[in-house]
């Protein structure tokens, strides 16, 4: 059959004909930006892909790249339509929408939205830290220890590293136990 790349960035291909879809255990990819080429375009390019076509894929990859740029109140409504979507369904890519909509909320200092929004997305995909960790850092800029505390035992018994994309390398690699014991002992000192 006939392939082809389609969009206009964060390119995918489309084939003519069924094909079959396969796993393959042991098989690791990783994927790293080439730091030699400029970004200036990426964003003009997320968006066009919008403008032609406004899939759960589009506008994921547009509205995270809108945060990126430090466009907070873009970003949270690109990333709100996209969780709208109905097409929307993979929870892991949802659970990153909800973190990327509570990152913003953080930065713009409306604390609580941001609170409801990291639980929202460490509730979307239960195997994942990313949230629960993030959260926990983000309470520990606000010396809520015990509430960072508390996420980073959350994340902590999710013991399993899932086998997709989505996951952060700090995450997993024992830096939640190191800063659960920092957190802990802020914890210790604020009660004192």
């Amino acid at each position: 059959g006939i392939v082809h790349w389609d969009a206009p960035c964060h390119e995918f291909l489309v084939w003519d004909v069924p094909r079959v879809m396969f796993l393959c255990d042991g098989f690791h990819l990783e994927h790293h930006p080439d730091e030699t080429k400029s970004r200036s375009q990426y964003l003009p390019m997320l968006e066009a892909a919008v403008r032609e076509a406004r899939t759960p894929r589009n506008l994921f990859y547009f509205g995270r790249e809108l945060m990126f740029y430090g466009r907070e109140g873009g970003a949270i409504a690109v990333l709100m339509e996209y969780l709208a979507h109905k097409e929307a369904t993979w929870q892991p890519e949802r659970a990153w929408a909800m973190r990327f909509i509570a990152r913003c909320l953080a930065h713009k200092a409306e604390f609580n939205l941001a609170v409801y929004w990291y639980v929202r997305a460490a509730a979307e995909s239960v195997d994942q830290r990313e949230s629960l960790v993030e959260y926990a850092r983000m309470c520990a800029e606000l010396n809520e220890w015990d509430e960072a505390v508390r996420a980073l035992e959350i994340a902590i018994e999710r013991k399993e590293r899932p086998t997709i994309f989505f996951t952060e390398d700090d995450c997993w690699d024992g830096t939640p136990e190191k800063l659960l014991e920092e957190y802990k002992q802020k914890a210790k000192e604020k009660a004192q």
